[in-house]
Order: C-alpha cells, then structure tokens, then sequence
C-alpha cells in the first residue's frame, strides 16, 4: 500500500502532505519514547499505515498489552488504518487470539485536528502532514498557514509531550515564530 501510494498517486500524496516516515527514523524516535513515563497513553494523529506505531509499541516490554490498552492510531485513511491494524496485531499478538478484533477500537478514522472521536492522550509520536492551507484562526499558529502548525499546536495543547519530526527550517524560519512561541510556552 506504501510502496503504491509512494509511486503511483506522487501528486496526490504530495499535495495532501503524506510523507511516509522511514523505519530507521521511525526506531529512532521510538526509542525516545523509552524516557517518557511508563504506563501513559499515546496517540499517532495521523498513523498512516502505522510506521510510528510499530516502533513504538516494539520498544515497549509488554507489547500485546501496550498495543490493546496504550495506544491510539488516528488518520483519515480507512484503508491505512486496516492496514496498520493488520501489521500490529500480526506482529505483536501473542496471549490474546482475537488481538486483531480487540484492538479495532483503538484505530480511528478521524481528522485529528477537528474531531470530536480523538480520545484523550499523554502522549503523541507523529510526522505531521506538511501542507501549505488557508489561515485557520482556530490555531494561534494560523499565521503560518501550514498542517505541520495546526497538528503541533493541537498536540501541544492537549498532550504532556511528544516526539515529532522538526525539519530545521520550522525551528529558525520566520513562518513558525508562532508555533515556536507556543512550544516554548508550554514546554521546558
């Protein structure tokens, strides 16, 4: 499905900001999660096919049990989210045999940033889209006109913390003075 989506739909995937993160990046934001409190609930806002999540619930030492009671996958996409479910359960089930169907509840076709179905988190792990839109004034960080904004800013207000790609323009560029303020607002 990646592998299709990548090659086959460019322009779509590009204008709607898909960018598939790659494992070796995956693992390593992954492995942060290793210095956040155990036992918290996690949400990927916009899962994909569940590259972050895999990772994730891998570094984890009960994986069955993190993946079915700690964990949250969020995205547009019906199919990448039957998909990702798939992966998981596949490679992470082990007592529980109907893993698969258990968890389904745990993966919500949803837009994260407006819907109401996003359940409460501690914490998030995500590659947010990078899409140039319309100023939103929903967001303090409308002035930057960009998803990549609107996703940290909600994460931002509603998690104890998270672990996202930055590109380094987004941390010195003048667009994101916004979101930059915002981080460093709520964040130590």
């Amino acid at each position: 499905y990646e592998y299709s989506l990548a090659h086959i739909d460019r322009d779509k995937r590009k204008q709607a900001g898909q960018y598939f993160t790659p494992d070796d990046v995956a693992q390593m934001m992954a492995k942060k999660s290793l210095s956040f409190p155990k036992n918290k609930i996690w949400i990927d806002p916009c899962s994909g096919i569940g590259n972050l999540s895999f990772w994730l619930v891998k570094y984890q030492k009960n994986q069955e049990n993190f993946l079915k009671n700690n964990l949250y996958l969020i995205d547009k996409d019906e199919l990448a989210l039957l998909i990702a479910r798939f992966i998981l359960a596949v490679n992470f089930q082990k007592n529980d045999s109907r893993l698969f169907e258990n968890i389904k509840p745990c993966f919500i076709v949803a837009d994260f940033l407006f819907s109401s179905a996003v359940p409460m988190y501690d914490y998030a792990i995500l590659n947010p889209p990078y899409v140039l839109v319309k100023p939103d004034t929903r967001f303090e960080t409308s002035a930057a006109r960009d998803l990549y904004a609107y996703f940290l800013e909600k994460v931002i207000k509603t998690s104890s913390g998270f672990i996202s790609i930055t590109p380094q323009t987004f941390t010195n560029g003048q667009k994101f003075n916004s979101l930059r303020k915002l981080l460093l607002n709520n964040f130590t």
